[in-house]
């Protein structure tokens, strides 16, 4: 029920503002996160002096590990998403609702889409067994708008 059509005027804008906030956060994060890392080191020296750089280089790499892994896998698929400018649409059926690490998870019977992330505003609209008309990105699974009939129930 899932096709296949490419960006609107307003899709490709939406999806490379929130590229364009995503590498915002994830940049100010790594900032943020090196210097921790070093006064970790830098704290872990002051009882035993020799652990500054196994300390400091491990967390650095956990940190750079868990960089790449998380932001700039998330940074190359919405790359892809704008170069390619195609979008899903179509017709899903919502098979499961739940809450998990207060996060209000929405999941789907299809391989493109198996679940996404709603605020509780918009996932108290949605009921077990509906059918919502979605659009999304290929890659990133940016969602673009979800309704039911008539009712938007989100659109970014």
């Amino acid at each position: 029920m899932l096709s296949q059509t490419f960006f609107d005027r307003n899709d490709a804008d939406r999806l490379q503002s929130g590229y364009k906030k995503f590498r915002l956060i994830s940049y100010l994060l790594l900032i943020i996160g090196i210097p921790v890392e070093v006064l970790i080191g830098y704290a872990a020296s002051l009882k035993y002096p020799v652990m500054f750089w196994p300390m400091s280089l491990f967390g650095l790499a956990l940190l750079l590990f868990g960089f790449y892994a998380v932001f700039f896998k998330r940074l190359k698929s919405i790359r892809q998403d704008l170069a390619e400018q195609t979008k899903i649409v179509g017709i899903l059926q919502v098979i499961s609702k739940s809450e998990k690490d207060k996060q209000l998870l929405i999941g789907f019977g299809s391989n493109e889409l198996n679940q996404i992330v709603l605020a509780r505003p918009a996932s108290d609209k949605i009921d077990i067994g509906d059918n919502l008309s979605i659009e999304f990105s290929r890659y990133s699974k940016y969602i673009f708008k979800i309704s039911r009939g008539n009712e938007i129930i989100k659109d970014t």
